[in-house]
C-alpha cells in the first residue's frame, strides 16, 4: 500500500475545500448572486414605522441557502440574490395591543400581529437574471 504524499493530500483538501464552498453558494456553480433593491408597500401603502421586517428570497432547487435581508424604512436591499428560480417570502410584523409584563420573566412585551396577506404565505415565484435596483412588491389582500 502506498502512502499519499504531503503535496498531494494537500492539494486533495483544498480542492474538496473549493468544492464545498462553490456548492454552498446561492445559484449555480460559476454563477455570481445578483443585487435586487426596491420597495415593499402593503396595497400601495408604506409599511408602518413600527413594523419588524424581513424579505426571503430562497432559490427554487435548494432552499437551504435562502438569503433574509431587513425591510427599513420599506425599502429592501439584497446584494447576494441567488439567479434563476426563486420564491420571495416576508416577514412583516408589528407590535399590537397594550404593553403587558411577564410573570415569568418580568420583562415587557406586546403581542404581535403578521402583516403578511395569507395569500403570501407560500411565497411569490420570481426569475432572478440579472440586477435590478427597481424591485419592488405590493402586498395586497
Amino acid at each position: 500500500m502506498t502512502t499519499p504524499s504531503p503535496t498531494l493530500t494537500i492539494t486533495h483538501g483544498l480542492l474538496m475545500s473549493v468544492g464545498l464552498l462553490l456548492s454552498a453558494a446561492p445559484g449555480c456553480v460559476g454563477e455570481s448572486p445578483t443585487r435586487l433593491q426596491g420597495k415593499v408597500t402593503l396595497s400601495g401603502q408604506p409599511l408602518p414605522a413600527d413594523a419588524e421586517a424581513y424579505i426571503v428570497f430562497a432559490a427554487a432547487a435548494d432552499r437551504s441557502g435562502a438569503i433574509s435581508v431587513p425591510i427599513v424604512g420599506g425599502r429592501y436591499d439584497s446584494p447576494r440574490t441567488p439567479r434563476g428560480e426563486v420564491t420571495v417570502f416576508f416577514e412583516i410584523n408589528q407590535p399590537t395591543g397594550p404593553e403587558r409584563t411577564s410573570e415569568r420573566t418580568g420583562r415587557t412585551y406586546r403581542d404581535i400581529a403578521t402583516l403578511v396577506p395569507a395569500k403570501y404565505a407560500t411565497g411569490i415565484p420570481l426569475t432572478v437574471e440579472a440586477d435590478d435596483p427597481a424591485r419592488h412588491f405590493d402586498l395586497t389582500p
